[in-house]
């Protein structure tokens, strides 16, 4: 079964500062520089889900984007799970549990944190965008859902001058999902296959009627 985390991810999948004014539109240059004509999106990650200051789980894996709407996050270590999608149809394949769960997609996904990579829509107008100051060497932008019906409270995201660098998710259970990012490359050319899934023979397939 999918857990609360994985569906944030999946309806996953990425500096302001309010002062002084002059580090305000400096942030703000990072956030538009690295989003602006993002077409393509391909590299590693590091995530860590903690509560109460406590580590509830290490992961690490790959992700690839191709705006608008698809995504590919899959998860290596230490265990395997990949999320995928092709803009319309939603797979989640967990080979352990020799399982793939099928939905379809709608515009909900527009209310989740996958807004911030795949969708080609302006951030400012689904999130209010404020400053979150300087913290471990990273310029952090605080993103607040306009929608009330989000999954999540508050998304943050650093960035230095090779660009994004991490994401922090705070979810409605006081969770924080920590994202790391590593060897990021925009505007690669990705084939579309990529974010299709073909089910594999043998599999319990969940949903998707």
């Amino acid at each position: 079964m999918i857990n609360m985390t994985s569906r944030h991810l999946i309806l996953l999948l990425l500096a302001l500062f309010l002062s002084p004014v002059a580090q305000a539109q400096s942030a703000k240059r990072s956030l538009d520089e690295f989003f602006n004509g993002l077409r393509t999106l391909q590299g590693r990650f590091e995530q860590t889900i903690t509560q109460n200051s406590r580590v509830i789980q290490r992961t690490q894996g790959a992700l690839a984007v191709l705006r608008p709407g698809k995504f590919r996050w899959q998860y290596e270590s230490p265990f395997e799970q990949l999320i995928t999608t092709n803009g319309e149809m939603l797979w989640v394949y967990e080979p352990d549990l020799d399982q793939v769960t099928l939905s379809a997609l709608d515009a909900s996904v527009g209310n989740t944190p996958a807004i911030l990579l795949s969708t080609d829509e302006s951030l400012d107008k689904v999130f209010t965008i404020v400053d979150a100051g300087l913290k471990e060497g990273l310029n952090w932008a605080m993103l607040d859902p306009l929608s009330e019906q989000s999954t999540f409270r508050r998304i943050f995201l650093g960035f230095n001058a090779h660009g994004l660098m991490a994401m922090d998710i705070v979810d409605a259970l006081d969770q924080t999902i920590s994202i790391h990012f590593s060897e990021l490359r925009r505007n690669v050319k990705l084939d579309p296959k990529l974010f299709e899934f073909e089910i594999p023979a043998g599999v319990d397939v969940i949903g998707g009627e």
